[in-house]
């Protein structure tokens, strides 16, 4: 049985909730937590110099594996406590990015979470690489100037390298993405904060066992399924969980995984409703802020999960879901005009209908036509959007396109008076 690695965690407030959680994730055995309550940060060792000390102490004397820092530290606080220390320093962020490590499987995910490390240690190394111009012996790798410039080297090689090979398989992403929507499927992803129940969701809607865990970031890469019990032909995606605070170089890392959130036809944003409402609000407020410069709030609803967890004194089912619902009716949700409200248990199959029944309604189209185009260049791209807007019924090819086809009523002007101006004709069926 391996050992849990020893760790220590400091932090200049006691909001320490998330990198507590951050640390358990990594499996890390929290010895004690040391607090330093001040405005700003030491600019040398990011505690003061007498609490370093103490910090210093107790490693040596718990033989500590890993110190925890609740900041993004800069290169030079890292150097310093490194050496100081004479243990491994991670910070938040360093934190997060080994989980990452640790949770990736896929080739993709692979070369996203190198990419985001590598951008991560680039301003480490130019920092060592000052010092060791100036006599100082940088800890990194346990070599001077020149094993460190040479390691940075490789670090730009293989950064560049990464990114050719994940542009790689965006462009073949975009190539499956693009045979979907010409055969009619559409793509619905599941998404929210990390461990706020999104594999478990997916797992109920699509018939699946993705693994699930109480554990940060057990998804990192997509999985997709198609809906088995729909008829319509929708497909159903898993995301990487939203945290908080990710520098943007992260989010750019993991960009070929994140554009299929922007690129859905419909997304259940989930949040953890058993959680307390200023934090289901700050968690709300930071998803849309995300999301919405990128969406129509007419593509999100919001599922509110986990209210088998909801500690109340009357247990009537209906009084808690509407207890929950109305408390969440915030303003943060109604500025975005999100209307779609459903309050649900992702581990209780009586939930999978309420979500089968709203993806349906989404994608339900009544108004039935029957389209006649000329086969001429022109009419292609128009085709291409009937295809992404439509639930397309025949289409046959031959000196005209004849297509039969359910839409939306709003988009019934719109295809009739497109396919006047293409030559062609639609009638209502």
């Amino acid at each position: 049985m391996e050992h849990k690695r020893k760790c220590v965690l400091v932090s200049l407030n006691d909001d320490i909730s998330e990198i507590r959680e951050l640390a358990d994730s990594l499996e890390l055995d929290v010895l004690t937590i040391f607090v330093q309550f001040r405005k700003n940060p030491n600019p040398k060792y990011y505690v003061g110099s007498g609490k370093v000390k103490e910090i210093k102490d107790y490693i040596d004397e718990n033989k500590i594996d890993i110190a925890v820092f609740n900041a993004s530290l800069k290169p030079s606080q890292q150097y310093n406590l490194e050496n100081f220390l004479e243990i491994t320093v991670f910070d938040r962020i360093r934190l997060i990015l080994e989980i990452f490590a640790d949770r990736a499987h896929s080739e993709e995910a692979k070369l996203q979470v190198e990419l985001a490390k590598l951008q991560y240690e680039i301003p480490l190394l130019r920092d060592w690489i000052h010092k060791a111009r100036y006599g100082e012996r940088p800890g990194f790798m346990a070599g001077g100037e020149y094993e460190v410039a040479q390691y940075y080297e490789i670090c730009k090689r293989r950064i560049k390298k990464n990114k050719q090979k994940l542009k790689k398989i965006e462009k073949e992403r975009e190539i499956r993405r693009k045979q979907r929507r010409e055969i009619g499927y559409y793509l619905v992803s599941i998404v929210g904060y990390t461990n706020a129940g999104k594999s478990t969701l997916f797992n109920l809607i699509a018939g699946e066992s993705v693994a699930v865990e109480d554990k940060l970031f057990t998804t990192l890469s997509t999985t997709t399924r198609r809906i088995s019990d729909l008829k319509k032909p929708i497909i159903l995606t898993d995301t990487v969980g939203l945290i908080d605070n990710l520098p943007h170089w992260i989010i750019g890392a993991f960009h070929s995984t994140l554009e299929e959130i922007f690129l859905s036809d419909l997304i259940l944003l989930i949040i953890d409703g058993s959680e307390p409402i200023d934090e289901i609000n700050r968690k709300l407020k930071t998803s849309f802020d995300v999301l919405l410069p990128d969406l129509e709030p007419s593509k999100i609803v919001l599922l509110i999960n986990k209210i088998d967890k909801v500690q109340l004194n009357n247990r009537d089912k209906e009084e808690i879901l509407d207890k929950v619902t109305k408390n969440l009716l915030t303003a943060i949700v109604v500025d975005h005009k999100i209307k779609d409200i459903i309050p649900l248990s992702a581990i209780e199959e009586e939930y999978k209908e309420n979500i089968i029944n709203l993806i349906i309604d989404v994608f339900d189209y009544p108004a039935r036509l029957s389209i006649v185009l000329p086969n001429q260049e022109n009419t292609q791209s128009f085709v291409s959007w009937l295809h992404s807007h439509c639930e397309i019924q025949s289409i046959k090819y031959g000196r005209q396109i004849k297509i039969d086809l359910k839409c939306r009523e709003k988009n019934v002007n719109h295809i009739t008076k497109k396919s006047s101006e293409l030559g062609g004709n639609a009638t209502i069926s």
